[in-house]
């Protein structure tokens, strides 16, 4: 089992994330290519994030991937006194007519790059 840690101010951890989008991307007509678009990134970070290979991605990227999947995870960050938390994965199914509410704030320019961090293998040769 992987999971995705999400950073913001706040840093929470998704379980299951990558097998989910997974599951929930294959019956998308257009696949990663229509989705990647959608959420705001490349292809080759979509397959890095759901690949498990990348380990930590921006509170931006998560939301790009919720609104283009359609899907609710239920993941506050904010306003919680804890540094961390833990979800479980689950969705609920957001209807055509139901859109993610905008975040407030200025939407910082990054790349690709900047907001994914592959997990780097360890002397075993394992992330």
């Amino acid at each position: 089992m992987s999971s995705v840690e999400v950073h913001s101010s706040k840093t929470v951890t998704i379980k299951n994330l990558p097998q989910t989008m997974k599951r929930l991307r294959k019956g998308v007509k257009g696949g990663v290519s229509k989705l990647s678009k959608i959420a705001g990134i490349s292809r080759s970070a979509w397959y890095l994030i759901e690949s498990g290979q990348a380990t930590s991605i921006e509170e931006e990227t998560f939301r790009g991937i919720e609104k283009a999947l359609k899907v609710d995870f239920g993941v506050v960050i904010c306003c919680d006194s804890g540094t961390s938390r833990e979800y479980d994965g689950s969705f609920v199914r957001l209807s055509d007519s139901e859109k993610l509410p905008l975040r407030d704030g200025p939407r910082r320019a990054k790349s690709d790059r900047s907001q994914i961090h592959q997990s780097q293998p360890n002397e075993n040769g394992s992330p």
